[in-house]
């Protein structure tokens, strides 16, 4: 299947197969030192930080050239490419994941073994916590010849990263771990795009995500950034002092 042209989430049409552009100079340079595609997921989940404004899911871009003649601000959901995500640091699940899948294809991983995922989270009755963006990899490094599933918005890196199958046909199918359901509704690439549902870009909602992140904590007993950042927030904290948290 050709790639989705994507509107609304940058400052221009694009298509999506276009935010992997890992062979930017900044990229390669990030990647360096690594040597496996574990190594490249353990320095994007210890480096890239989940941003939160006043204690919320922050997306704003903004790009203003030439003395306003040119001014666009997104606000809602800005995906990110490679480059940007290295150069700012900064990145929330989708953009995280676009950098994981990025550096193991920069290492030669296969197209048919990584995969940038979007797709929805799921508590154990079934219930739709949220959407969010995960990896499936299969590399010797990882210790299985099964895939893997890579959760880059933890704060640092598991132990062992769960095994999900063998097959594509596994993929696509939705995978428990814990008491959350991870559930595939695109698997993509540079080369590769897999829909299972149409792509359609949502407005954020800020519940959802901290419903996300609060279920992925509790499956993987790690914290993750999202709710590392927020519990340093100082808006956290007020609500926490006053019984509203």
């Amino acid at each position: 299947m050709s790639f989705p042209i994507i509107e609304g989430t940058r400052f221009e049409r694009f298509r999506l197969n276009e935010l992997f552009d890992y062979n930017r100079y900044v990229v390669q340079e990030f990647f360096k030192d690594c040597g496996t595609a574990r190594e490249v997921a353990e320095l994007v989940i210890r480096t890239v930080q989940y941003p939160l404004y006043r204690g919320e899911p922050d997306d704003r871009h903004c790009l203003n050239a030439f003395h306003g003649r040119f001014c666009e601000c997104i606000t809602e959901d800005y995906w990110q490419t490679c480059s940007e995500t290295v150069l700012f640091g900064w990145g929330d699940c989708e953009d995280s994941s676009v950098l994981t899948v990025g550096g193991m294809r920069l290492l030669g991983v296969s197209p048919r073994d990584v995969y940038t995922v979007f797709g929805l989270v799921r508590d154990s009755t079934g219930e739709v916590l949220g959407g969010h963006g995960w990896v499936y990899v299969r590399d010797p490094s990882f210790g299985t010849d099964k895939f893997v599933l890579v959760e880059t918005t933890l704060d640092v890196p598991p132990s062992r990263y769960p095994e999900v199958g063998v097959t594509l046909d596994d993929l696509k199918r939705p995978y428990t771990f814990g008491s959350v359901v991870y559930e595939a509704e695109q698997l993509f690439n540079d080369e590769v795009y897999i829909e299972l549902r149409p792509l359609i870009t949502r407005k954020r909602s800020k519940r959802s995500s901290r419903r996300v992140h609060e279920a992925i904590e509790r499956a993987w007993d790690i914290e993750s950034k999202y709710m590392k950042a927020l519990r340093r927030s100082l808006s956290y904290r007020i609500k926490r002092w006053l019984g509203l948290g």
